[in-house]
């Protein structure tokens, strides 16, 4: 059995820790660049179109009230 000194144990389980946390750093910076991305594709791409909607609807409703009368 390897025989290691305290400080040495400490030494490690501090490297793997460290590791480990640069690890979840990534992580969470890679997951929120990605949600960045889709926010600009949606901000891009679906709001535009919901308002195209929307003015489409305004104007068929006016339609509507004018043909109504």
């Amino acid at each position: 059995m390897l025989k290691i000194n305290i400080s040495r144990k400490i030494y490690l389980m501090g490297a793997v820790q460290f590791l480990l946390i640069l690890l979840v750093g990534l992580t969470g910076y890679l997951q929120m660049a990605k949600i960045g991305h889709e926010l600009v594709g949606i901000a891009e791409e679906d709001i535009p179109l919901t308002n195209k909607v929307s003015l489409l609807l305004k104007t068929s409703c006016g339609n509507l009230c004018c043909l109504k009368n």
